[in-house]
């Protein structure tokens, strides 16, 4: 749920220590000079991000934009796993998928070389620049226990001109994350970080429940406004 398109390529929601808005982070060559058209392959939404909402990296092609007014998905960060031999997933949208059921792309792999800031994964299905085309500032996913971490974002192949050897260019989060910095963004973090009160907000999604969705949304609010009475009475 937290991939998205960025006009003709891929980006990543995640979470801001904000209620005010959220960030996509994602390659810097997938932005336009003016506005940029940031929206859900399933069509539940299309937000337009004007330039001064978007926020690049000098050094390196990475960029974060704000959506104001928007709440990602939950989504949790850890540039520092990616380690040599670290199992990841790259996922994004190729352009050879755009008018599929299933416009997303899934290559299973691992880290293969990782410095401080940026990190090459090797793909086991041997993707060529056809395959992945448009899949530029898709997520790095770890999978921790029953959780998909966030550790990087892709931004192009690493193989030299005449070879394959699939070979696939990645950035640390920690590079979006000095973006925010560098900007005196509030960090990748779930609003909740901030009050007990929006950690109520996102408490008791009761998704692995037997109820059907209605009545689930509605204890779900049940429990959320009692455990609200009892923060703001403790």
């Amino acid at each position: 749920p937290n991939l998205v398109r960025v006009n003709q390529g891929t980006g990543v929601l995640v979470p801001a220590l904000s209620d005010q808005y959220s960030y996509v982070f994602t390659a810097k060559h997938n932005l336009k000079a003016t506005e940029n058209i940031i929206s859900s392959v399933n069509g539940r939404f299309e937000i337009r991000a004007q330039n001064d909402k978007c926020f690049k990296s000098d050094n390196n092609d990475a960029a974060v934009i704000i959506l104001d007014g928007f709440t990602s998905p939950a989504l949790s960060v850890a540039g520092e796993l990616a380690k040599h031999g670290l199992e990841i997933t790259f996922s994004g949208f190729p352009a050879v998928r755009q008018q599929a059921n299933d416009p997303n792309r899934c290559f299973d792999g691992q880290v293969t070389r990782a410095e401080s800031e940026r990190f090459q994964i090797f793909c086991r299905e041997f993707p060529v620049q056809d395959d992945v085309t448009g899949m530029s500032g898709g997520g790095v996913f770890a999978k921790l226990g029953q959780e998909w971490i966030l550790v990087g974002i892709e931004f192009g192949m690493a193989e030299e001109p005449g070879e394959n050897n699939a070979q696939i260019n990645c950035y640390s989060v920690a590079v979006f994350e000095e973006i925010l910095q560098a900007n005196e963004l509030p960090p990748s973090r779930p609003p909740f970080f901030d009050s007990f009160q929006k950690l109520c907000e996102w408490a008791f999604p009761l998704g692995g429940t037997f109820f059907d969705e209605g009545k689930r949304d509605i204890l779900s609010k049940i429990l959320q406004a009692y455990a609200k009475v009892r923060v703001n009475n403790a």
